[in-house]
């Protein structure tokens, strides 16, 4: 009996080490757009937030991500933004269109907060006029 539990506990840590390496070795795309705030980006075949959040000090310069599920896989020429608006007073803060290009992963804006006022913002990933995405933003 315990010799089985020893061989079922080694099966186990083998599966596992196996599992961890593939997805060390094969990143997963996200199966959602998204929208990522930080203030450093890296660039690479997948490009990451190194320091994603929500909540950030006033005047911090930040970076806002917006990542899609896939590449984009046509030619449609689809505009795209990225909207910041005051969740208190509705205003819009920033906003920022592009067109959609064929293998497109995401688009990065860079945020001019600076003198926003502390507070909490709503940033959307829109795509044509539907929002695919959305983060809140914290200003502290």
């Amino acid at each position: 009996m315990a010799r089985r539990l020893m061989i079922y506990a080694l099966l186990l840590v083998v599966v596992g080490s196996a599992v961890w390496l593939y997805m060390r070795i094969n990143p997963t795309e996200p199966t959602t757009h998204q929208v990522l705030i930080g203030t450093r980006v890296q660039s690479g075949e997948s490009i990451q937030v190194i320091d994603a959040g929500t909540r950030f000090q006033k005047g911090q310069p930040l970076i806002v991500y917006a990542r899609y599920a896939a590449p984009v896989a046509s030619d449609e020429r689809v505009t795209a933004q990225l909207r910041v608006t005051d969740t208190a007073t509705h205003t819009l803060h920033q906003q920022e269109e592009w067109q959609e290009a064929r293998d497109q992963r995401g688009f990065e804006m860079q945020l001019d907060n600076q003198t926003w006022p502390a507070g909490t913002y709503l940033v959307e990933f829109l795509r044509g006029d539907r929002v695919v995405a959305q983060q809140e933003l914290v200003l502290e």
